[in-house]
């Protein structure tokens, strides 16, 4: 079957699933109280034999979901910021599991993990503020994303989902200006990526999940 998203005037936006027929095309919610009915959906994963997304309702804001295309098999995992501001964006399935981010009641918007049995908060990369973390990518045990602090500004970090350790690879971009590291891509050894030096010139880096590890392909 197909999962997607799609709008028509009775049921509005929201989840559609098909056998790949115009008769077995429908809205998985036959109900279309925005209470009951994940809205705004985006961000459909597949992980584990499983469709997640993000979505919001009236009452919760937005949140992870998961969905086997029928209404009762449709539902939140978690609310993992109580209240109707809801928690998560940026949704990436990986073979460790999903990372996003999102905020909860004791951290902002931080990388979080879902490994397929619970929804945990990786580290709060940025103390009483946002880290906005991005572009999440796979070596082995470790998972590396750009995020955000006060003292170094944008660049990227690796967790360690085995100790929750986190550790960020490079000031590329010394002090707080941002490196803005783009298009991460993960191969069997290495993490290559796009970040940019104090000069605002971006250069092709790859790493093993290891600051000692993480060089610049290209010398200058």
């Amino acid at each position: 079957q197909i999962i997607f998203t799609g709008y028509d005037a009775t049921f509005g936006y929201g989840l559609w699933v098909s056998d790949g027929t115009a008769a077995g095309t429908q809205p998985v919610f036959a109900n279309n109280s925005t209470a009951i009915r994940p809205t705004e959906v985006e961000s459909l994963t597949v992980y584990d034999g499983k469709v997640y997304f993000a979505a919001e309702t009236s009452n919760t804001g937005e949140e992870l979901w998961v969905t086997d295309g029928t209404e009762d098999g449709t539902e939140m995992l978690e609310e993992i910021y109580p209240g109707d501001t809801g928690s998560i964006s940026s949704l990436t399935g990986t073979p460790l599991g999903l990372f996003f981010e999102a905020k909860d009641e004791n951290a902002g918007d931080e990388p979080h993990w879902f490994d397929g049995a619970t929804i945990q908060l990786l580290d709060d990369v940025r103390d009483n503020g946002f880290s906005n973390p991005y572009g999440f990518v796979t070596l082995d045990e470790l998972v590396c994303y750009a995020a955000d602090t006060n003292e170094n500004g944008e660049e990227v970090h690796c967790t360690d989902t085995t100790t929750l350790e986190t550790t960020m690879l490079k000031d590329i971009a010394e002090g707080y200006r941002d490196s803005a590291p783009k298009a991460l891509v993960a191969t069997e050894n290495y993490i290559y990526f796009f970040a940019r030096n104090a000069d605002r010139i971006y250069h092709l880096w790859r790493t093993d999940g290891s600051p000692e590890g993480t060089t610049q392909v290209f010398e200058d």
